[in-house]
């Protein structure tokens, strides 16, 4: 009977947990994940320094250390395996070309707003409030739409005003 009440009382712990990971802010909760997973590794490190496995106390320190400060520490065994590997230590990290950068929603040309909308070049500022509404109403996420065209339909309005107004 007590292992059925410890069950259900973990299945419970589980589901609010669940519960808040699903309805909470996603900074917050990378940051309490950091958190916990942080200190649940230095526990980790130090049971195995306790047991005298040094070498595996030291590589769970430093992930619980580059845990900690959000990935800015960098152990110098990253450049060690680099340079013995011959390989690069990933992009951003001052070596070799960086990948050619991805086009993101500020590159946006007049010709893609206007296809978006679905309307001529020609268009009003009526014309393109209106267009812009009546695609939301159909992709809008509070009615199932999707998040990624919402912003597009957004960003393409905003194109539009911006070259009728001249800017």
């Amino acid at each position: 009977m007590g292992v059925f009440l410890l069950g259900v009382m973990v299945l419970c712990v589980l589901l609010f947990g669940a519960r808040l990971f699903v309805a909470g802010d996603a900074k917050a909760l990378a940051t309490s994940l950091r958190w916990v997973g942080s200190i649940a590794a230095a526990v980790l490190a130090l049971f195995f320094l306790l047991r005298g496995q040094i070498i595996i106390a030291l590589v769970i320190a430093g992930f619980a250390l580059w845990l900690f400060t959000e990935g800015r520490f960098r152990p110098a065994i990253f450049d060690l395996f680099s340079k013995f590997f011959g390989g690069s230590a990933g992009p951003g990290s001052g070596r070799g070309p960086r990948p050619p950068r991805r086009a993101g929603p500020d590159t946006m040309s007049v010709a893609q707003a206007l296809e978006i909308l679905d309307i001529p070049a020609g268009a009003t500022v009526e014309m393109v409030k209106e267009a812009h509404h009546r695609l939301m109403l159909k992709v809008h996420p509070d009615v199932g739409g999707s998040d990624f065209l919402a912003a597009q339909i957004n960003r393409a309005k905003q194109v539009l005003l911006d070259d009728l107004d001249g800017r």
